[in-house]
């Protein structure tokens, strides 16, 4: 398993990486089963099955889209499908096409669009009976816009599929450059919800062999919700901080007292909360409570009135848009 890698010597009672992210890249057996993160799922299985031309996941960034993605494509047999995998951030403009004939195996020919496209689709052609050919696209909101357009070009005649994955603003780009060419499914993965964060807490601290020792209190576990606004990424580094503290400290329990020293936000309230080890730095009267803090003290991202409560509405976890695929 990946996570082999970063399992620290044990101790009677701590157990936790020594330093890094707890995190390790994502694997598909490390799937947590959310409840936004199993209909996502679904959708996209349904997706694929029915052979749609584009597909796009959106999600900010450590939400688990790639896990997601990473499960999804573990579930079908590798008879039935020939899926390549490119990163967005790693394409120089121009580049989509020849790094599309490369992973696919194409010819290049003389190395013009032109003749990467025409080989890509006479290659793929060939290689399309009874499987379905996908490209997933990781940060495919750093794609240029002509590599947008030439992704409409190749989905729209022969056997080429594409998963988009990337940040919000994907979908905004791809209906300023494919107005004409929508999306079959469009998806945006939601962060986790409060009632979910405990259990995904356990979930992610047994891949490293995490027995329950120290334990994390049921206010900690709020705090650590609110401060996290139940993103995985960002649970898995603040629970990797708690856990070098506590182990420092000689610590059986971790508290809400706790989290408040481990995360501390930016002094730009509208970042992302830095998480830190500082043990010292402690807001302004929050170390003589264990309560949650009140909302005028938060930062503005953290407050309760800040648009609706996690798990409104009658499907929560996720927002998905869909032109011809009934939602079940």
């Amino acid at each position: 398993r990946a996570l082999a890698a970063v399992r620290p010597a044990m101790t009677p009672h701590f157990l936790g990486p020594t330093d890094g992210p707890l995190s390790a890249p994502a694997d598909a057996d490390d799937f947590f089963a959310g409840s936004g993160h199993v209909r996502i799922l679904r959708h996209l299985e349904q997706a694929i099955a029915q052979d749609d031309r584009m597909v796009v996941l959106t999600g900010d960034e450590g939400v688990g889209k790639t896990t997601v993605v990473q499960r999804l494509l573990h579930g079908f047999d590798r008879g039935a499908i020939w899926c390549v995998s490119l990163s967005a951030t790693q394409l120089d403009t121009g580049e989509l096409p020849g790094s599309l004939a490369r992973a696919f195996g194409a010819p290049a020919g003389d190395g013009s669009p032109a003749a990467l496209h025409a080989g890509l689709r006479r290659h793929l052609a060939s290689h399309a009976n009874r499987r379905t050919i996908i490209a997933v696209i990781d940060d495919a909101h750093a794609l240029p816009p002509e590599a947008i357009g030439e992704l409409g070009e190749l989905t729209s005649e022969g056997p080429l599929r594409v998963l988009l994955v990337g940040w919000p603003p994907l979908r905004m780009i791809l209906q300023q450059q494919l107005p004409l060419q929508p999306a079959s499914l469009s998806c945006h993965l939601e962060p986790l919800q409060e009632t979910e964060t405990p259990a995904y807490i356990g979930h992610t601290l047994h891949r490293i062999g995490w027995t329950g020792t120290p334990e994390f209190t049921a206010e900690a576990q709020a705090l650590m919700h609110r401060f996290s606004r139940g993103v995985p990424l960002r649970i898995d580094r603040l629970c990797n901080r708690l856990l070098r503290a506590a182990r420092k400290h000689d610590e059986q329990t971790i508290a809400a007292d706790a989290v408040r020293r481990i995360a501390r936000p930016r002094l730009d309230d509208s970042a992302i909360p830095m998480l830190t080890s500082a043990l010292d730095e402690l807001p302004s009267g929050w170390a003589a409570s264990t309560d949650l803090p009140p909302d005028s003290e938060l930062p503005r991202w953290a407050r309760t009135e800040e648009g609706p409560a996690a798990g409104a509405g009658t499907d929560a976890g996720i927002a998905v848009r869909r032109r011809r695929i009934p939602i079940a």
